[in-house]
């Protein structure tokens, strides 16, 4: 499958594309006179651009025939980045309300048309030779030409909006008609059930109020019995009385309200192409589990965690998420909490905490773990003689750059991923994305010598040189304080940042393959280019390569295993220096699967916990930590403490291939905690009453709004559509009634539903100047599509709703940088599957991912 750059989607004007005034974009931003229209950009008086194709890639391909066609199914060639006509060609071929218009003769065609009869002959062209069964791919240069030389935009061999191409298309074959309708003989027209030619500008729209005592409108009084919908559309035929307008044109009824003076307008519209927006496309909805420090405990064995459902947007940060987390914080009546002190974490399975920042991006999480906000267990406690516990509250306070006695902040450049002093980064400004100097020197130096641009490594946006980077300050400023409550980063930072002493930040450094931080003891150096490896992966290195030379993961120079040396023979001071780690607290059971060869087994449960510890601290200060938590949850069964790794299997200080599933505390002489390691309190027995204390947790209220799937339905999209807007001051409409802008209300209806009614999704959002396409999967059925969510109350009354029947879908997959479309048609009740030049008989839930790819539905009436 050949893969395309994504349509621009630059949104045209209406000079470009709203060819003959049938289309219509509409907006919230209601006038009280209609709009003039827009001015044409083709005309027999405007010269037609003719449009070369030899600009574009050279192409010796031609049509190919053969002797077993499949009548209606013929691939269409990718003349380059064409798969965006293909697939909306292949549609419109299939669209059974077009057949009869391809097959006239429209030979005498007068010259106010002429200009756009190459188009149509192309179709006609296309349409003969598709259901001629005698062809099994074609090369449609000659209709890209011809559409070309209408709209130079879709010749520029660049890839477009199939949405906006099948718009254009329609719209073409609309305004022929109506063009060429003055030189067939009265006769003909009633026959045809054309109206007269154009005579003017008529506007489209045609607006009634509640103050005006009659309609001012172009009707006999004889059809004053008419509802206002129908006068409507048929002023609006007067002028526009085509097989386009017959087939595929429906009408909106849009009702304002304003909110001051309850005057209601009415105003008639247009439409061929249907828009819907996808619902909570935008949105994600994130489960946190709340686990407070013991002390929030009303009383002794009954836990306060707690699950909230909070909503963000998927575009956002964690910092938006916790924001939004301690709102609903805040509702608690006896909620006392510092939120400067809360972490967030992801978790599985009961362990491998992983601790999130701030900066982390909402779609960035994943989607198997679940989320925690934890407040430490000895928090607002002297476990610390030197009242470290406040301190560590306050590594996140920031200092004025006038100050000395601030704590210096440490970020992690996103290249290199090592911790580095603010002065030493630079800050990209879009996304506050860090790079050290040395990283950003290096790959300036590589874009000079490709093609000068390159994606910042946290947005992805192309950059040139150094635009957009700054140096960060070299003391941070003094957050005020309701930065402090926002912006919180002090057990985060505890978890990965050295303090500010010199001695200290050399002692904790990061092996080159786990990336993990460690003691200088347990490292080993390449002396050769500086390279770091701990001795855990120094041993897995060597094992794996059989104890043969292997890459320096740092300067990838041959070497074996005696080439590392540990590091106290290459520096004085080794000394191992202590500093603030978070260590996760988890609880496990173990059960004996067989005593003899001695097989065991540790199974996790319960909620998680956070604290805040020194790296060096003595078995009693850690044994405080478990009885605290243990007591306020009134469990009295015998239990161990073990430091395990993140698994809450495995040991966190004896190597992996020892199999020990961690080391008790009381029998560890020198406790040295580093990052990774937790405590596991392990219980000895599977006691049911232990179990059901850890593992309780109570729902909040908002988990009753929580969606139990991403498949978004076709009549959710629907109903949103009719939901009733407002208007606000930063979007007012102007009341004719109080000749001002005021606060309203606007709802939309259909008046009247198309024989064929199209239907776009809006995959393709835009906010603040970026896009996204929404991928979420939206179920649409194949068959009896009901839209009574959408029609007028009138309309229901005399049970005016059809019902439609799918036969075609346009397909996009891939993102908004880049992607590829393909189609779906149903040929003689077959569905087949056109991928550029290529086609199958498959049906589309045959296709895993039709749901998540559908961009424009072809919808065709039932018995019409």
């Amino acid at each position: 499958m050949t893969v395309h750059p994504e349509p621009q989607l630059v949104v045209p004007e209406p000079s470009e594309l709203l060819l003959g005034d049938s289309t219509l974009v509409l907006s919230t931003n209601s006038s009280c006179e209609p709009p003039p229209l827009p001015p044409r950009d083709y005309g027999p008086n405007l010269p037609v651009e003719n449009f070369d194709v030899s600009t574009g890639p050279a192409d010796i391909r031609k049509d190919e025939q053969v002797d077993d066609g499949v009548p209606g199914c013929v691939g269409l060639y990718n003349i380059g980045n064409t798969c965006f006509m293909n697939s909306a060609l292949q549609c419109l071929l299939a669209s059974p309300t077009l057949k009869d218009v391809f097959q006239r003769d429209y030979s005498n065609t007068p010259i106010a048309a002429s200009f756009l009869q190459p188009l149509l002959e192309r179709l006609q062209e296309l349409h003969k030779k598709i259901n001629s069964g005698k062809y099994s791919i074609l090369l449609p240069k000659e209709m890209h030409t011809a559409v070309s030389n209408l709209h130079p935009l879709f010749g520029d061999f660049k890839q477009h909006d199939s949405q906006e191409f099948i718009s254009f298309v329609l719209n073409i074959i609309h305004d022929f008609l109506n063009l060429s309708q003055e030189t067939l003989p009265a006769s003909r027209r009633q026959s045809d059930d054309f109206s007269d030619n154009i005579t003017g500008e008529v506007s489209k729209r045609l607006k009634m109020d509640s103050a005006s005592s009659s309609p001012s409108m172009d009707v006999d009084c004889e059809e004053e019995s008419l509802t206002k919908a129908e006068l409507a559309w048929r002023v609006y035929l007067k002028t526009n009385r085509t097989a386009i307008s017959d087939r595929f044109q429906g009408q909106y009824q849009s009702v304002m309200t304003c909110q001051k003076c309850g005057f209601v307008s009415t105003t008639f519209e247009p439409f061929m192409m249907l828009s819907l927006s996808i619902p909570h496309a935008m949105e994600k909805q994130i489960v946190v589990t709340w686990v407070p420090s013991p002390k929030m405990f009303v009383t002794p064995g009954l836990p306060r965690v707690k699950r909230y459902l909070v909503t963000v947007r998927k575009s956002g940060l964690v910092q938006d998420l916790r924001t939004k987390f301690f709102e609903m914080l805040k509702t608690e009546e006896d909620v006392d909490i510092n939120p400067s002190t809360i972490v967030f974490a992801e978790v599985k399975n009961n362990a491998n905490v992983k601790i999130v920042d701030n900066k982390t991006q909402i779609q960035y999480l994943s989607k198997s773990c679940t989320v925690y906000a934890m407040e430490p267990i000895n928090n607002d406690t002297s476990l610390f003689a030197d009242n470290e516990t406040n301190e560590c509250h306050d590594t996140s306070m920031k200092s004025t750059g006038d100050e000395d006695d601030g704590i210096a902040t440490w970020h992690t450049c996103n290249i290199c991923l090592e911790e580095k002093f603010e002065e030493d980064l630079m800050v990209h400004r879009s996304c506050n994305g860090t790079l050290c100097g040395e990283c950003l020197q290096s790959t300036i130096t590589h874009s000079q010598s490709t093609s000068g641009d390159f994606p910042c490594p946290s947005c992805q946006r192309f950059i040139d040189s150094k635009e957009g980077y700054e140096p960060m300050r070299k003391k941070p400023r003094r957050s005020e304080p309701s930065e402090m409550n926002n912006d919180p980063l002090s057990l985060k930072t505890i978890a990965t940042m050295p303090t500010d002493d010199p001695e200290q930040q050399q002692t904790w450094r990061k092996c080159s393959i786990c990336l993990n931080e460690t003691f200088n003891e347990e490292l080993r150096i390449h002396a050769t280019c500086g390279g770091l490896i701990c001795q855990a992966c120094l041993v897995i290195m060597t094992e794996y390569h059989e104890n043969q030379n292997f890459q320096c993961p740092t300067c990838s120079v041959l070497i074996n295993g005696q080439d590392y040396t540990r590091i106290s023979e290459n520096e004085e001071d080794t000394r191992p220096r202590s500093r603030k780690v978070i260590v996760p607290v988890l609880f496990r059971y173990k059960q004996t699967l067989d005593e003899k060869a001695d097989k065991i087994k540790f199974t996790l449960f319960g909620s998680p916990h956070i604290c805040c510890l020194k790296s060096e601290l003595s078995t009693q200060h850690v044994e405080e930590v478990s009885s605290t938590l243990l007591q306020k949850y009134n469990i009295q069964q015998k239990s161990d403490i073990f430091i395990t790794d993140s698994s809450g299997t495995s040991c966190g200080f004896c190597e992996y291939t020892s199999g020990c599933t961690g080391c008790r505390i009381n029998e560890i002489t020198d406790m040295k905690l580093k990052p990774g390691c937790c405590l596991s309190i392990t219980f000895y027995e599977e006691d049911r009453s232990v179990l059901n204390t850890l593992n309780y947790c109570k729902e909040d209220e908002t988990m009753k709004l929580l969606r139990d799937s991403d498949v978004i339905s076709l009549t959710e999209c629907m109903q949103t559509f009719a939901q009733i807007e407002t208007l606000t001051e930063d979007n007012p409409w102007f009341c004719p009634a109080c000749q001002s802008n005021q606060v309203s209300e606007k709802e939309m209806r259909v008046t009247r539903w198309p024989g064929t009614l199209i239907i776009h999704l809006k995959r393709f959002h835009f906010e603040e100047s970026q896009g996204t396409k929404i991928s979420c999967p939206i179920d649409f059925p194949l068959s009896d599509l009901r839209v009574d969510l959408l029609s007028c109350p009138e309309a229901l009354k005399v049970n005016c709703c059809p019902v439609y029947d799918l036969y075609g879908v346009v397909n996009h997959m891939g993102s908004l940088f880049g992607g590829h479309y393909t189609a779906f048609a149903k040929q003689r009740e077959e569905w087949y599957n056109f991928n550029d030049e290529t086609f199958k008989k498959m049906h589309p839930t045959e296709d895993v991912d039709y749901q998540k790819e559908g961009y424009v539905l072809f919808y065709q009436m039932k018995d019409s």
